[in-house]
């Protein structure tokens, strides 16, 4: 894993700009994925994709770094990393998949599949990176 300065440490700091790396990934790709039912529904799915990434992300984020802060010290490992992995990933599928029929995204799995897939893969290695960092 990098080793980030330590104003970038924060996790509120952190948090938001891997958000905003979200939204530019994930409402690129809402773009795309919508692009043949007209530029309206694919700037409508990339608006709320970018959206819902960026506050999703943020939140997550967020709830793993406070997940990890309170389970028990005794819980270390995979018994520390997989509730927190899981609980980010968990939050940010019901959360965009919300957002999503609220929009009424023409390719709602087209669109959520590869930010869940790369969710997972994140909230995995995001969890590596808080339990090595709570272990000093």
């Amino acid at each position: 894993m990098i080793a980030l300065p330590p104003p970038l440490r924060h996790p509120v700091i952190r948090s938001a700009l891997l958000a905003l790396a979200s939204l530019l990934v994930w409402g690129g790709w809402a773009f795309f994925a919508n692009r043949g039912h007209g530029s309206g529904a694919a700037l409508t799915a990339a608006g709320v994709q970018g959206a819902s990434s960026l506050t999703v992300t943020f939140l997550m984020t967020l709830l793993m770094e406070g997940s990890m802060r309170w389970l028990p010290l005794r819980f270390d490992g995979w018994g520390r990393m997989l509730p927190v992995a899981l609980a980010g990933l968990a939050f940010q599928v019901v959360y965009t998949v919300a957002w999503h029929l609220l929009g009424e995204t023409p390719e709602l799995l087209m669109t959520i599949a590869p930010g869940v897939l790369s969710g997972a893969v994140y909230c995995l290695l995001y969890a590596l990176q808080l339990d090595r960092e709570r272990a000093g």
